[in-house]
């Protein structure tokens, strides 16, 4: 009898056993999916899809290895974490480059929140959270990164979290209560001038481990830590307030290191991912103190999948997404480059409605090309707002500057590079354009203030030694390409006037009312009467135009004879007319009287194919456009 019960006892564990291993492997299949698919999902919202934001990032960023910069970064609490982040930030000049570095920081902030939290392999779903909370904090963003006034955001937060949960980590190790009360006091003390909001926050969790420890434990010793901490918690940003910080608001004292994002109803979502991202951690704090039964259970593990894939839509639904916005930061990099097919190409791939920024960037890049008469109305013409205007972003504020430069108004773009570097802090993109700017007005010592500042960033320096080759030899200004396209453009009168941050409106109506000066500042004075339909500054320049060069372009031909046809003052017919301009141009006519009486919108089907790209068509049809 004995011996049939030990023969089968073995048969039973073994088949137990086998269970427990297979049920293992499927957890550890299911941990390694979680992980190769949030990687997959950070490469895809990052260098794939955001690779022109990210450039961008750091082009509004400014990182410079100087003792005076690393000082102005800690007049504030949190100046460590400032100064570590746009250090951080400039490697996504390189896009795939500075986001390998973000997402190995998002995995180690999952990796200690697995060992900080003491979390089950099988919640190991759960330790995600914060990393997708760190990621939709940079995806988020959108038009904010012109006006968000938090240097080094986009690492600044993540660093802050990876601080705070190691040293949660090394404070749990730490068996003497008496070690933990120093450690606590000490943490704050010392570490709140470096990490703001963060050293409060990590002193926070330590807080809540003791308290927790002490419902567990009944050891009284563990509160003195904790009503340590709590006290340190209020008391010392107070004391640093009064007797060291002389730059930093009082209504930021608990919450320096945050990022400057208001608490308004139209901007309180942009917090959601921060939100997540605290709560989660407080969770966890409570979590790590339950006792859960080591067995697997299905029903566990799919509600925790459903938790991670619902981070995951958090992700999707929250993060910025416009085409217009991708067209813009794309076109800003090309027109930079002077990469002028590039900008007409992105116009081109364009499904919406535009932005006028974009319809600005457009016609600037056929300007530069020279077919802007045979082409600024065939392309796409709108004026869709920008989204999520609640962000109080302007023209001015994310294309003024390019503009301003090519079109030669160089003292405005200076101006605006000068007010922002006020309002915003200095950027290199500022610095960029400050330098050219200070180069056309032939100010070389400014030129070279600037260009010495640019020459200490890490990805910058070869541009600056560009630059310095034209402050040393002002001469090879003459080969550069693009100040010769420009410097015609400023043959203009200097006068004081203001733009009332009006860009478009500003350059239409100051460009369109010049008068005479180099062939290239006269064309554009005709274009510029074109989009503001005026016959009265059309036609003293077409006649200009006319009389020196050989070939009017199409929409030239189109304004002369549609303007001519409706005043019966100017007599165009000794001038040379494309044959096809001119048979367009009575079918335009014959269209005109057959749907003489069909309501404006309805005709306007009628003409577009035809018509749909000619400036006839766009001085019938195409109203009411607001630079937004």
């Amino acid at each position: 009898m004995k011996n049939k019960t030990i023969k089968k006892s073995p048969k039973r564990g073994k088949g137990k056993t086998s269970h427990l291993v297979d049920a293992n492997k499927l957890l550890r299949y299911l941990n390694d999916g979680f992980l190769v698919f949030f990687v997959l999902v950070a490469f895809y919202y990052l260098p794939v899809h955001n690779k022109n934001l990210l450039i961008k990032i750091q082009d509004l960023s400014l990182f410079l290895p100087t003792q005076l910069f690393f000082v102005e970064q800690m007049k504030v609490a949190g100046g460590l974490l400032v100064y570590l982040g746009t250090f951080l930030t400039q490697f996504f000049y390189y896009p795939w480059l500075g986001s390998s570095i973000f997402i190995l920081l998002l995995l180690l902030v999952q990796f200690l929140t697995l060992k900080s939290f003491n979390i089950p392999k099988k919640q190991y779903a759960l330790t995600f959270i914060p990393s997708f909370a760190l990621l939709l904090s940079l995806t988020e963003l959108g038009y904010l990164i012109f006006t968000l006034k938090s240097p080094g955001y986009v690492y600044s937060n993540l660093l802050g979290v990876v601080i705070i949960l190691a040293s949660l980590g090394i404070y749990k190790k730490i068996a003497s209560w008496i070690t933990r009360l120093v450690i606590i006091s000490l943490f704050i003390l010392l570490l709140y001038p470096f990490l703001g909001f963060y050293a409060l926050m990590g002193a926070l969790l330590f807080c809540i481990y003791e308290g927790l420890s002490f419902q567990k434990e009944k050891d009284r010793v563990r509160l003195f830590p904790m009503v340590a901490g709590l006290l340190f918690i209020v008391i010392v940003p107070l004391g640093y307030y009064q007797y060291y910080y002389t730059q930093m608001p009082f209504q930021n004292l608990y919450t320096a290191g945050l990022p400057a994002i208001n608490f308004t109803d139209n901007e309180k979502e942009l917090w959601l991912p921060f939100l997540a991202l605290f709560v989660s951690l407080l969770l966890f704090s409570f979590i790590s103190f339950i006792n859960f039964k080591k067995e697997t259970n299905l029903f566990t593990e799919f509600l925790l999948t459903v938790i991670y894939f619902f981070s995951f839509y958090g992700l999707y639904n929250y993060s910025f997404e416009d085409e217009n916005f991708q067209t813009e930061m794309a076109m800003d990099l090309a027109i930079f480059d002077n990469n002028w097919n590039e900008v007409l190409n992105l116009a081109n791939r364009l499904e919406g409605e535009p932005t006028r920024l974009i319809v600005m960037d457009t016609n600037l890049a056929l300007q530069k090309l020279h077919i802007a008469g045979d082409k600024m109305f065939s392309y796409r013409n709108g004026a869709k707002p920008f989204k999520k205007q609640y962000l109080s972003t302007q023209l001015m504020q994310i294309g003024g500057k390019p503009l301003y430069f090519q079109n030669g108004k160089v003292n405005y773009c200076y101006r605006w590079c000068m007010e922002d570097n006020v309002e915003y802090g200095m950027k290199v993109e500022y610095l960029k354009y400050m330098v050219k700017c200070s180069l056309l007005n032939k100010e070389f010592i400014l030129a070279q203030k600037y260009n010495d500042v640019l020459k200490k960033t890490f990805f910058y320096k070869s541009l600056a030694l560009e630059y310095q080759k034209q402050i040393d030899h002002p001469d090879l200004m003459e080969r550069n390409t693009e100040f010769k396209a420009i410097r015609p453009l400023m043959a203009y009168d200097d006068l004081l006037d203001g733009d009332g941050g009006l860009l478009e409106s500003y350059l239409l109506n100051s460009l369109g009312y010049s008068q005479g000066g180099p062939p290239e500042l006269v064309e554009l004075s005709l274009q510029c009467s074109l989009i503001l339909k005026s016959i009265d500054l059309f036609w003293p320049r077409f006649f200009l135009y006319a009389r020196t060069h050989d070939r009017i372009p199409v929409h030239y031909q189109e304004a002369a004879l549609l303007y001519s046809y409706l005043e019966r003052k100017v007599d165009v017919r000794g001038l040379k007319f494309n044959s096809q301009v001119l048979k367009d141009f009575q079918q335009l006519i014959t269209m005109s009287q057959q749907y003489s009486n069909v309501p404006e919108e309805t005709s306007k089907a009628y003409f577009a194919p035809t018509f749909g790209k000619t400036f006839w068509y766009y001085y019938f049809f195409v109203k009411g456009l607001k630079t937004t």
